[in-house]
């Protein structure tokens, strides 16, 4: 067998999203820099969007912009004795009062770049995660939903986030 090589100091910002598209607003090197930076200082410069369901709360710390990409920093914590797996994670635009029986318009936004992607959190544990996603503005009557989904559980936890308080991003 071979032996697995260990990286010593690397950085949790270091790479692409799962399914991120190539080319896109800001420099890689640049977005790479300011996820690695908001994850390092870990302010809350957010308060009062946040979903607490079955023990996980899933609560946003900060939304930032800078050279038109929007970074979200967002905090996962499992206050239950089970482990949280994560099966996906999607960003949504939809309608804020969408009646439960009509069909609504749903565009999915896939996030450029990912700093501290966890595929579990552990019972008890918080992880804190940032996002960067392409220049975003919605309409008053829309909101962009941050969706993350316990794999072979029922823990499904959804956020809100709307246009006024994507509007509100603080600038690097």
């Amino acid at each position: 067998g071979g032996t697995a090589r260990v990286s010593r100091g690397a950085s949790p910002c270091g790479r692409r999203a799962r399914t991120a598209p190539r080319g896109g607003a800001g420099r890689p090197a640049t977005v790479k820099r300011v996820l690695s930076d908001i994850y390092r200082q870990n302010r809350a410069d957010v308060k009062g969007i946040h979903t607490r369901k079955y023990g996980v709360e899933l609560e946003v710390r900060g939304i930032y912009v800078h050279n038109d990409v929007i970074y979200l920093h967002v905090q996962i914590a499992n206050n239950t004795n089970i482990s949280f797996e994560v099966d996906y994670r999607r960003f949504v635009v939809a309608d804020r009062k969408a009646a439960k029986r009509t069909a609504q318009q749903q565009r999915i936004i896939e996030p450029l770049r990912v700093c501290n992607d966890p595929s579990i959190v552990r019972g008890h544990q918080r992880q804190r995660i940032v996002f960067a996603l392409p220049k975003l503005t919605l309409e008053e009557d829309k909101i962009l939903l941050l969706e993350i989904a316990e794999k072979d559980g029922a823990r499904h936890q959804c956020l809100e986030i709307s246009s006024k308080e994507l509007l509100g991003a603080k600038a690097l």
